[in-house]
């Protein structure tokens, strides 16, 4: 490419391909040191990311006995996120270099081991949902037994409850892998956080997936019409003495399993969740 370029200095397309705007190199959503590695990168994105999502700890088996994982996060004023922006979370665990008091520390927070490094998901790390359709991919490196890739995009945080607002956070995944018989392990995962931009709040989570249609027996009939929704709504805002508008928020969290309601309002009862303005007089 740089040859033709260097015989034909004005040329702006090739192939199809459009090569410059006004003299300046176009840029690329997504680039790949080597084009033939599309699907090793969709696959093992796809793969990883479902799996952090849904299970974490199906990922141990992608992990590397002596992989290695570290987390930098920071905070960016002047975005539509900043007002309610907290990383105190992530500072906790977070191996930011230039920030570090205390160097011991820096040699902690570096999680060697799978072991380790799924400790560090399933209990440090809270539950996220990632949006695909915000990433951008860079394949930076490739030869057959190794790649590097940095994945640039926007998740957001899993409320832990109904009464919790999702909070968007922006990140940036560098992945080293070793690539061995066609399968490929992770040797060097960094993470870095922050809250989400601007435009990454505007724009993120547009296009919904449909769920999987789990097929299970129900032992409790569901309601089937509106008058039986109603009842039911009136039923567990006369056992909890919630107003009507909160009783159905708690079925509805339930898909209007009784008992799970119920379950529902006694866990969020007990961690004082509700607002006193929620209960009848």
């Amino acid at each position: 490419m740089s040859k033709i370029k260097s015989l034909c200095p004005t040329l702006e397309m090739l192939d199809g391909e459009l090569l410059s705007i006004d003299k300046f190199p176009t840029t690329k959503k997504n680039s790949f040191a080597c084009r033939n590695s599309t699907d090793l990168v969709n696959q093992f994105l796809e793969y990883f990311f479902t799996a952090y999502d849904r299970d974490r700890s199906d990922l141990e088996g992608l992990y590397h006995s002596n992989a290695m994982f570290s987390l930098t996060c920071v905070y960016l004023s002047g975005q539509i996120s900043s007002g309610a922006a907290s990383l105190k979370l992530y500072s906790n665990i977070a191996r930011n270099l230039n920030k570090a008091a205390d160097f011991a520390k820096t040699f902690e927070r570096l999680f060697r081991g799978r072991e380790n490094i799924m400790e560090v998901f399933t209990t440090k790390l809270p539950a996220t949902q990632h949006d695909p359709y915000s990433f951008t991919t860079d394949l930076i490196y490739k030869t057959d037994t190794c790649a590097v890739i940095v994945v640039t995009g926007v998740c957001s945080e899993c409320p832990k409850s109904m009464l919790e607002r999702a909070r968007l956070l922006g990140f940036t995944r560098s992945f080293s892998l070793e690539i061995k018989d066609a399968q490929c392990v992770i040797t060097n995962d960094l993470l870095h956080l922050y809250n989400s931009l601007s435009y990454q709040e505007k724009n993120s989570f547009q296009v919904t997936k449909e769920p999987a249609k789990v097929v299970e027996k129900e032992l409790i009939p569901k309601p089937q019409s509106e008058s039986e929704y109603n009842e039911l709504v009136s039923t567990l805002s006369q056992l909890t003495n919630l107003k009507m508008e909160w009783a159905k928020k708690c079925l509805e969290e339930c898909a209007f399993d009784l008992k799970k309601a119920l379950q529902l309002f006694a866990d969020l009862y007990k961690g004082d969740k509700f607002p006193v303005t929620s209960f009848l007089d």
